[in-house]
């Protein structure tokens, strides 16, 4: 299945128009373009803003959006991590019939709910005590280490921490 690689989204309220910088996975090479979502600019027109994001935020979720850590995608993020429970019933392959529990009210409110919520304040970092060492950075192939605490890579959620240890014996800390 293609996705879009999104590199910026913008919103023109005034002239009430959608504008994506994107390509598509599946093309090469990578030409990114801004081009008028005229879907979402009809739904800006109709439904307002609100109702754009959370259709933005369900791109996201469903995957047909990828690209850049926009707010869509922090925004995801807390859905995933802070709303775990609640978003359950909501998840892809939670159940074979849950199309009509994802066109519901009640999942765009939980999208809006992840979309307006802060992260929380508390950071985390993973710390290899073997090395006296902080994870700095994480690859497909290769972890970098830093003995700097203040250029570690910072998670927003322990639980993302948790899932980036990849089956070391790295301690999970507070920054």
């Amino acid at each position: 299945m293609s996705y879009e690689i999104v590199k910026a989204i913008k919103i023109n309220k005034l002239k009430q128009e959608v504008w994506i910088k994107s390509d598509s996975n599946n093309v090469s090479p990578k030409s990114f373009n801004w081009w008028n979502c005229v879907s979402l600019s009809k739904m800006l027109k109709e439904e307002g803003l609100k109702e754009v994001e959370i259709a933005i935020l369900k791109d996201y979720e469903e995957g047909t959006f990828q690209g850049v850590k926009n707010k869509y995608y922090k925004a995801i993020e807390r859905l995933i991590y802070l709303f775990s429970e609640e978003y359950k019933p909501f998840k892809w392959g939670w159940k074979a019939d849950n199309d009509d529990l994802r066109n519901s009210q009640g999942f765009k409110n939980l999208l809006w709910k992840a979309y307006t919520t802060k992260n929380p304040k508390q950071k985390y970092l993973l710390y290899d005590k073997n090395r006296n060492a902080y994870v700095y950075k994480i690859t497909t192939r290769h972890i970098s280490f830093t003995n700097d605490k203040e250029n570690a890579k910072t998670f927003n959620f322990k639980e993302q921490a948790e899932e980036n240890k990849n089956g070391h014996d790295y301690e999970v800390i507070l920054k």
